[in-house]
């Protein structure tokens, strides 16, 4: 969950985002990408709150691939135990 909920072999350059409020039960929760996989990430950032379950994150709950020039502010709250 997030913006985006999952991505596969894409590219996200020059995105921000304030103010978010991203809130879920579930897992693979994050302001701008739940999932992801073969993704480049460039000049990013978010800013307010992420919660959820499991593989929980200000910019993405669960990345693989790449990121870089990124920051979060966000708070992050997982509850899985």
């Amino acid at each position: 969950m997030g913006l985006f909920g999952q991505l596969r072999r894409a590219e996200v350059r020059d995105l921000g985002m304030i103010d978010i409020r991203v809130a879920s039960q579930g897992d693979y929760v994050g302001a701008l990408v739940g999932y992801s996989v073969d993704v480049h990430v460039t000049r990013c950032y978010t800013a307010g709150a992420v919660a959820g379950r499991d593989y929980v994150g200000g910019l993405a709950g669960r990345h693989l691939g790449q990121m870089a020039h990124c920051y979060s502010k966000a708070s992050v709250q997982g509850s899985a135990m």
